[in-house]
């Protein structure tokens, strides 16, 4: 096996990855859950390539032992093989789209590589082209979780191939809109806990009026921020910025012209067809409970 160095740069490579949240939330329960003394986690990264962008939507762990020979000063790796085999039939029962794109690593001491990871990353060199390592610092030693891509590229030195890096490359977190809301929740439900001591952090879920009533805030909130700042600006308070006004203009354009009394009925009758769905739908549910209830009494 070649020798590995190991440096962590900035690289200038077309390659990027997009991480879900459910794959933090399951690497830090993985993490959680380790076996008492053990200082590191690893496991199977699942999701798809295109273009040279990394979108990771799951992964799983995997049992692995890393072990520090005193005579040589050699680190050896045991990775559970069956075991990752088993999961991947189990993972392509469920997704079948899904496909190996890496690993994942919790940081030692702080350190996103360690001695033992080119060995791990061999490991996965088999089970899929170009593998992504994601690491994670669960040290929370700063006030973020620190999340970080690697690839590995050979180094060669007169066009032969001496040894090999792990080279970093970008990761942005990539969120589906039930996955958005999920995360809206637990913050809003954090944002509970520091203002209220008898809150416990948890947080329910909005109903759809709820959230309509919190989004029409928000929306009448930044049109009075806007409208302020338009009318600074005419009035010479403050200066413009033409990128911003620009944007504000380009946004005034994208919204269709639509008179007062002629939104007023498209929105009523909008209202009107949704009340009707939400009736018909209670109605069909209280029908299927009564016939299952005459079902089980028969």
């Amino acid at each position: 096996m070649a020798d590995n160095i190991f440096i962590q740069t900035h690289s200038d490579s077309t390659i990027s990855v997009k991480v879900h949240p459910v794959v933090f939330f399951s690497v830090l329960d993985h993490y959680a859950r380790r076996a008492e003394g053990q200082q590191r986690v690893i496991g199977t990264l699942l999701g798809t390539r295109v273009a040279g962008i990394t979108e990771i939507h799951s992964c799983f762990p995997v049992p692995h032992m890393e072990k520090l020979e005193e005579e040589t000063g050699e680190v050896s790796v045991a990775v559970g093989k069956d075991f990752n085999r088993q999961m991947l039939k189990l993972q392509e029962a469920v997704d079948r789209g899904a496909q190996v794109v890496g690993w994942y690593g919790t940081a030692v001491d702080g350190a996103p590589i360690t001695s033992s990871s080119a060995l791990i990353h061999e490991f996965y060199g088999n089970e899929c082209q170009e593998p992504v390592h994601l690491t994670i610092d669960t040290s929370m030693e700063e006030a973020s979780i620190q999340i970080k891509g690697f690839v590995s590229v050979p180094l060669t030195v007169a066009v032969r191939s001496t040894t090999s890096q792990f080279r970093q490359i970008p990761v942005e977190i990539e969120s589906m809109e039930a996955e958005a809301i999920a995360l809206d929740a637990m913050i809003r439900g954090q944002k509970d806990q520091w203002h209220n001591e008898d809150s416990k952090g948890l947080s329910e879920l909005a109903t759809d009026t709820d959230n309509l009533h919190r989004s029409m805030k928000r929306l009448l909130d930044m049109l009075d921020s806007t409208s302020e700042y338009v009318d600074k600006v005419v009035s010479g308070d403050t200066p413009a910025d033409n990128e911003l006004g620009r944007r504000i203009a380009e946004t005034l354009t994208a919204v269709p012209q639509v008179r007062p009394e002629v939104f007023d009925r498209v929105f009523n009758n909008s209202v009107q067809d949704l009340l009707m769905v939400g009736y018909l739908s209670n109605l069909t549910r209280m029908q299927l409970a009564i016939a299952a209830t005459l079902g089980r009494g028969s």
